[in-house]
């Protein structure tokens, strides 16, 4: 029975590394540099503008946020309504300004690459 257990977990560690390599594949060495880069700007943009409010780690408990009502947004959770249109123009009512006139298109496309990326 140990013997089984230890084959099929080997067979589908084997299969599981095959797909995330053949996915890789697809991406060239070039190209996962320039999307690696464009993630690591967008979080340097987010631990810049929005870490304070949002936290280091996206959940909503900045140093700030324990001030703010309602409380910043868990950043990990995917939601049906635009984020994004919130980010670029704000929330009325709430301490989340806009940053569409803050912040350069490229730190924009940056922030929303880093943001998409640590969704749950």
């Amino acid at each position: 029975m140990k013997f089984k257990n230890f084959f099929f977990f080997t067979v589908l560690s084997f299969l599981i590394l095959t797909e995330i390599n053949s996915e890789k594949s697809h991406v060239s060495a070039q190209e996962y540099s320039i999307l690696q880069g464009e993630y690591l700007a967008g979080e340097r943009v987010y631990q810049t503008y929005c870490a304070v409010c949002h936290g280091r780690e996206l959940k909503g408990d900045g140093v700030a946020s324990s001030t703010m009502i309602p409380a910043p947004s868990d950043l990990t959770i995917p939601r049906r309504h635009d984020r994004w249109e919130i980010v670029l123009e704000g929330k009325e009512n709430t301490a989340m300004s806009g940053y569409e006139d803050r912040l350069t298109a490229e730190q924009l496309d940056n922030l929303r690459i880093f943001l998409e990326r640590n969704q749950r």
